[in-house]
């Protein structure tokens, strides 16, 4: 019998992997718009295409709100969500970040972002990705994962990036704030 029980949590296990290596957040790679408006509505948020700005020694992106109450934050005149490649949709305690190629407008990358610093009482929690989520310390990303592939510092940001799996994890201060994924390596 244990051994039984021990054979259904594997399988449980591969199921939950297999399901993550394309599918985040009830999204998944390779869904048209269509499909993400579907599943989770209409998008409340899109960005505009990145912009070097030298001023500042960067790049930004600007937001634009979907649904025309806020003028100075309204999308460009003529355009509509279907014309942008990056949307976000705000839920109570993190937000979606979708990414889709130019080429085919299917999703080719999902995030998850939460932001450390608000306080409230809704807590903010990105849900797990191969048993990292936004309560992850770097520790338990090491131990869960194994050395990244690619290591990046940006400011107080850190990035672990796992090729193989098609996931990048993002820690300020030793803990996930952000979790990305992508196709596989």
């Amino acid at each position: 019998l244990s051994l039984l029980i021990w054979a259904g949590l594997k399988v449980s296990a591969y199921r939950e992997f297999t399901r993550d290596l394309t599918t985040y957040q009830s999204v998944g790679l390779g869904h048209s718009m269509d499909q993400i408006k579907y599943a989770l509505g209409y998008p409340p948020f899109v960005l505009g295409p990145l912009t070097q700005d030298d001023k500042w020694e960067g790049s930004f992106q600007s937001v634009y709100q979907t649904d025309g109450k806020d003028p100075k934050n309204a999308m460009p005149e003529g355009k509509k969500v279907e014309d942008f490649l990056d949307w976000q949709y705000q839920e109570t305690d993190h937000r979606i970040d979708l990414t889709f190629a130019a080429e085919t407008k299917q999703i080719s990358e999902i995030g998850c972002y939460v932001n450390s610093s608000v306080t409230g009482d809704t807590p903010q929690h990105c849900p797990p990705l191969f048993g990292i989520d936004s309560n992850s310390s770097e520790d338990d990303v090491l131990a869960a994962l194994g050395p990244p592939d690619v290591e990046k510092f940006t400011g107080p940001s850190k990035s672990l990036r796992y090729d193989e799996l098609g996931l990048e994890v993002t820690l300020s201060k030793r803990r996930v704030y952000m979790l990305t994924k992508t196709y596989p390596i």
